[in-house]
């Protein structure tokens, strides 16, 4: 899949997500990113450390948690979220499985950032309607 289809799915599933759920079901202005992933596996240290790398950048607007499969809570993570399997890494967006397996090989630093950026923008227009419904 090209990387501009991609990212128009990112972007239609983190939107969607958003709009299926009303928007104090998540942090009033913060996103959750929750990855599962083989991390303590070699090939997979450039995938995380561009994960908290991209996260970090946005402050405490992000609520990032990583899970690793080995991991009772890791494995846990993929029961509740349907996985099964040995996974390179799969990457939540508020809920919506939005990138898969390693970065600069399966997707870009850049379309994470993208997408938590939509997502943000998102919940702060959520915020403002909810803010003028309650005021009005």
């Amino acid at each position: 899949m090209k990387k501009g289809k991609f990212s128009l799915l990112i972007a239609v599933m983190v939107l969607t997500t958003l709009l299926l759920f009303p928007a104090g079901a998540f942090a009033e202005d913060q996103v959750i990113v929750e990855a599962v992933g083989f991390f303590s596996h070699f090939p997979m240290r450039a995938t995380r450390q561009a994960i908290e790398d991209t996260c970090a950048k946005f402050g405490d607007k992000v609520k990032l948690t990583l899970y690793d499969e080995t991991e009772p809570d890791g494995q846990m993570f993929m029961r509740l979220n349907g996985l099964s399997g040995h996974l390179p890494m799969r990457l939540f967006i508020d809920g919506a499985l939005s990138f898969c397996d390693f970065v600069g090989k399966d997707w870009a630093v850049e379309e994470l950032e993208k997408a938590i950026t939509m997502a943000l923008e998102i919940k702060q227009r959520l915020q403002k309607e909810k803010w003028r419904h309650d005021a009005g």
